[in-house]
């Protein structure tokens, strides 16, 4: 089976996906990809883009993959091959917080092009329930889209799915065995940061974490984050306060001391504000860095038995991360329970044999 996918957005999450996808699939694809950038573009003009390129292209597909900065709308209408198409949706412009340089015509607009995107899609693929949910509780709150009859929202939620995004599992594993057999030492508990260094992840609210327990005896590492965060004020006076904390900051290239990170690491508070999966936040926990999760996101979805990881408020996760940090000689001994058994589910090999069906199960639809 032959798949063209469009990748408007080729960076972060969306390459990943995209790349691990391709690498563990039983199906062909071919890749049409633009660079990670104007996002706000990409969603506008990329399905003139991509229609362009497919019409000309000297083979037909068997089906059409492609994600939530493309207008499915806007690319049915310009393509001459007749293959179905499946929407992969990262995240959606209705949902999607802290659009402060955007008004809320803006913002409702380029919902709508998602809207209208899931509509005309032969199959809709979410990375979670949490954001499925989500995205429809948005829609049918928004009052220019009040007059979709209850039939549409029907026919509209049966032809959702939710596959998550795959792990490396497989990579980590390796890191680790090398990891252990380098008898790495740490000595105090390590606070850890990986993830952009945006403000949909709140990163105002981790160096306020860290300004309420530097008195306490931790180190930090931070990573994940480009160059260009080094600019951001808040990460400035936060490398400034915690110069004397800090054992790593900074990106780091090659994907095994990354993960040497992570399992260097022992606590993780997540601050983020959105994650409809959160890709860093399971690979620590694969990694045995204990989390502290907020409540009402996504992480209820991967974790819905275990209460104790989560908080409810800042005192709340305050109180837990200066907790773990004294707790710290049963964290060296090993007598902290581990939470990465719940993230096993998420191996690549296991979600893609998933999208494949999926996508088999698309093209006999339009077959049949």
């Amino acid at each position: 089976m032959l798949i063209f996918a469009l990748i408007a957005y080729y960076g972060g999450s969306h390459k990943y996906w995209i790349d691990n996808l391709i690498t563990h699939s039983t199906h062909e694809y071919i890749l049409f990809k633009l660079p990670a950038q104007k996002w706000k573009n990409r969603l506008i003009n990329s399905a003139n883009h991509f229609a362009e390129l497919i019409n000309g292209h000297d083979r037909v597909p068997d089906l059409i993959l492609t994600t939530d900065l493309t207008d499915v709308s806007d690319l049915k209408a310009q393509l001459k091959v007749n293959a179905p198409i499946a929407l992969y949706m990262h995240e959606n412009q209705l949902t999607y917080p802290n659009q402060k340089n955007y008004t809320q015509n803006e913002i409702d607009h380029f919902g709508a092009r998602n809207l209208q995107s899931c509509l005309v899609a032969d199959k809709v693929i979410f990375n979670s329930h949490y954001h499925k949910d989500q995205f429809i509780n948005a829609f049918l709150r928004i009052t220019k889209f009040s007059k979709i009859s209850q039939n549409t929202v029907d026919r509209l939620c049966e032809n959702f799915k939710v596959i998550p995004v795959g792990l490396n599992l497989k990579e980590i594993d390796n890191a680790r065995s090398v990891y252990i057999k380098s008898k790495r030492q740490i000595s105090k508990p390590i606070i850890l940061w990986n993830h952009r260094w945006e403000s949909d992840k709140t990163p105002l609210l981790f160096f306020n974490l860290l300004n309420h327990i530097r008195h306490e005896d931790f180190e930090l590492i931070i990573t994940g984050i480009n160059k260009s965060s080094f600019a951001d004020s808040i990460l400035k006076k936060l490398l400034d306060s915690f110069q004397h904390k800090i054992r790593q900051v900074g990106y780091v290239d090659s994907k095994v001391d990354y993960y040497f990170n992570l399992l260097d690491a022992t606590i993780l508070p997540v601050t983020s504000d959105h994650d409809n999966f959160g890709i860093s936040v399971l690979e620590a926990i694969y990694c045995h860095t204990t989390p502290i999760l907020p409540t009402k996101k996504v992480y209820s979805e991967h974790f819905s038995n275990q209460p104790q990881l989560f908080y409810s408020n800042f005192n709340d996760l305050k109180e837990k991360v200066i907790k773990h940090i004294r707790n710290f000689d049963n964290v060296k001994n090993n007598q902290i329970e581990d939470f990465s058994f719940a993230i096993r589910k998420y191996d690549w090999l296991r979600v893609t044999s998933e999208l494949d069906s999926i996508m088999l199960q698309a093209k006999l639809s339009i077959e049949n």
